[in-house]
């Protein structure tokens, strides 16, 4: 039986360990084996992720491939923490594990390389979940869709589909718009989800936009009271000039006549 100290051998040989041991070595890990307090172990058996690759001569590569390993060219993965430690992969407080997503549309968006080729993995082994997918002790690739068939050499027993979509519907808890579901790992997250008490400062609330009541339009009749003093002033002005050339040439008694006319004409204007 496999165990923690040697997973690197087993790592060597790219081959995918039956799941039975995978989930005695989970059960095996000890406090003082481990260097750190022991986890209760999970099984959990029909559970898919989606990932993307890249190409190397028709060999399936991780798309970050750090240190040149041969995860994935006989389509499988055992994952091992990179740091070094020797504790439980996945662990909790580390990135460790493979990686893998529940939702179509959240691969295309994060990884380019979902263009050309995705492939659904069956998880095995100890599994967290994340708010976007999961992370695994390891995982074997079911089934394979290209862009361009052909261009994945090798890899007998793995399903070729010629439509994404239909590939990912017929495999239970993928889905290829709008995540699935949503959930927090018991122990860890395969992805950081911000909060509000994460981010730097206050988080502004939403911005609600108050309606400014419109201004009502003047009436015609309202419009021309308020045209009524500037008229009024220039009328006045040549009804003074008019009363001083009357006064010259008729007399006081003409003069009063006509302030008469002009308070009949113009009172009712500004009693409006």
């Amino acid at each position: 039986m496999a165990t923690i100290s040697d997973r690197r051998s087993v790592t060597r040989t790219a081959s995918m360990i039956p799941i039975q041991d995978v989930l005695r070595v989970v059960d095996s890990v000890q406090a003082s084996d481990a260097g750190q307090e022991a986890f209760d172990a999970e099984p959990l058996v029909g559970v898919y992720g989606l990932r993307t690759f890249t190409l190397d001569r028709g060999t399936l590569r991780p798309v970050f491939d750090w240190n040149g390993s041969t995860a994935w060219g006989d389509g499988t993965c055992i994952a091992e923490c990179n740091r070094g430690e020797r504790h439980q992969v996945p662990a909790d407080g580390c990135t460790c594990g493979v990686y893998s997503f529940r939702d179509l549309n959240r691969l295309r968006q994060q990884y380019s390389q979902s263009a050309a080729i995705v492939g659904v993995v069956a998880l095995e082994g100890r599994v967290v979940e994340g708010v976007s997918g999961w992370r695994a002790q390891a995982a074997r690739l079911v089934a394979l869709w290209e862009r361009t068939p052909g261009v994945v050499h090798g890899l007998p027993g793995v399903k070729r589909c010629g439509q994404l979509e239909d590939m990912v519907r017929a495999y239970p808890g993928l889905s290829v718009a709008g995540s699935s579901k949503s959930g927090a790992s018991r122990y860890a997250s395969p992805w950081p989800v911000l909060s509000p008490t994460s981010l730097s400062g206050p988080v502004p609330g939403p911005v609600l936009l108050r309606p400014v009541a419109a201004s009502p339009t003047p009436s015609r009749r309202q419009r021309s009271v308020r045209r009524t003093p500037s008229g009024v002033a220039i009328a006045l002005l040549g009804a003074v000039i008019s009363l001083a050339i009357v006064v010259f040439t008729h007399g006081p008694v003409v003069l009063i006549g006509i302030v008469v006319i002009l308070a009949i004409i113009v009172g009712p204007e500004f009693r409006h």
